[in-house]
């Protein structure tokens, strides 16, 4: 395995992750309680890495 390929082996896996938290992160804003709109804001955040990660891939792919 070269050193690219183990390199989008761990973008996949931080995309798996962040894909993770912003469903913890938006399953906890829709319980309400104190920390709600920060848990919005956190799964918003989580959302917006995974979609980095994404044309981070796509973009390695298509070399």
């Amino acid at each position: 395995m070269t050193d690219v390929e183990r390199l989008l082996n761990g973008i996949r896996e931080g995309r798996t992750w962040a894909q993770r938290e912003a469903d913890r992160h938006r399953m906890s804003a829709t319980a309400g309680g104190k920390t709600a709109a920060a848990d919005a804001q956190m799964a918003l955040a989580y959302i917006a890495i995974g979609q980095v990660m994404d044309k981070i891939i796509e973009g390695a792919q298509g070399d």
